[in-house]
């Protein structure tokens, strides 16, 4: 077992949702994540006071 629970056994690679144990093929997709979502947030900004409500709508749009 490793001695780390946030990694796959054997490697470095954090856990993740799309179960990628490769490093580079990890950064290739949170690369290609990252900038789907900001290109979603440029094209539809979430406008508002900033406060609670706002925060949790933002999320379940990143959801």
């Amino acid at each position: 077992m490793s001695a780390d629970p946030y990694v796959y056994e054997g490697t470095d690679v954090l856990r993740n949702r799309a179960d990628i144990r490769d490093p580079e093929a990890l950064a290739e997709r949170e690369q290609f994540v990252s900038f789907r979502a900001l290109r979603q947030m440029q094209k539809e900004p979430i406008l508002g006071n900033f406060d609670q409500g706002h925060h949790r709508r933002a999320g379940e749009r990143g959801g």
